[in-house]
């Protein structure tokens, strides 16, 4: 149950499973009462860890770059090198690689194929299958994202 700018919302008997990030998410809610809920666990299938979601929601930004030709100095880590990369070059790596998780997990057999997609399973697998970052039932907020 998500909801913004809410009046009134009463949630009574109440069963919440396999969610993932929260079953209740309210923001700037006026006038809130929850009763006899019952809270039977969370999801403990999730294939891909929180990054994975963080590459998604930032495509629309790598678009924008590589639509400007946009070019990056990157350093690598190791060696000190110093290369010029494109967004464009950057973006086109992403896009790719979320389609190939999107093949392996919702397509193929529900988690990421280490031996076809080494890069992305190294970046994006959860090997606990649990979220990887807070977890709420309720969570109940003033007003914008929490």
């Amino acid at each position: 149950i998500h909801g913004n700018d809410n009046t009134n919302i009463k949630i009574s008997a109440v069963e919440f499973r396999d969610f993932e990030v929260a079953a209740v998410s309210l923001n700037n809610v006026d006038s809130l009462e929850i009763s006899d809920c019952n809270v039977v666990k969370n999801r403990d299938d999730i294939p891909v860890v929180g990054l994975f979601s963080a590459a998604r929601f930032i495509r629309p930004y790598g678009k924008y770059l590589k639509e400007q030709s946009y070019k990056m100095e990157l350093i690598d880590s190791k060696s000190g090198e110093r290369k010029l990369k494109s967004a464009a070059d950057a973006y086109d790596k992403l896009i790719t690689s979320i389609n190939n998780v999107y093949e392996d997990v919702v397509l193929g057999n529900g988690q990421i194929d280490e031996k076809k997609h080494p890069e992305e399973f190294h970046l994006f697998n959860n090997p606990f299958n649990v979220v990887d970052g807070p977890c709420y039932v309720f969570l109940v907020h003033g007003r914008g994202p929490a």
